[in-house]
C-alpha cells in the first residue's frame, strides 16, 4: 500500500515538477527570456504550446522508474 501511494505521489509531483523544470531551463539557457515564472510561463506557452511544457516528462520518468524498480527489488 505504501508503494502504491508513493508511486501515485511521484506521478503527481513529476507532472508539477516538469512545468517548473522546462521554464527553469529556458531561464538558464536564454538570458532575458523572462523575469520570473509568472512572465515566463505565458511566454513559453505562446511560443511552444501547452504540450511543450511536458517535453521533459518522459525523460523524468525514465529516471524515476528505474529507481522504483530498485525499491521493489530491495523489498522482495
Amino acid at each position: 500500500m505504501y508503494l502504491v501511494g508513493s508511486a501515485f505521489t511521484e506521478f503527481i509531483v513529476d507532472v508539477a515538477l516538469c512545468l517548473m523544470k522546462v521554464i527553469k531551463i529556458h531561464f538558464q539557457t536564454r538570458p532575458g527570456f523572462a523575469r520570473g515564472l509568472s512572465y515566463g510561463l505565458p511566454k513559453f506557452i505562446k511560443a511552444e504550446g501547452s504540450l511543450g511544457l511536458y517535453k521533459e516528462l518522459v525523460p523524468l520518468w525514465g529516471h524515476q522508474i528505474p529507481c522504483m524498480k530498485y525499491l521493489f527489488h530491495s523489498f522482495s
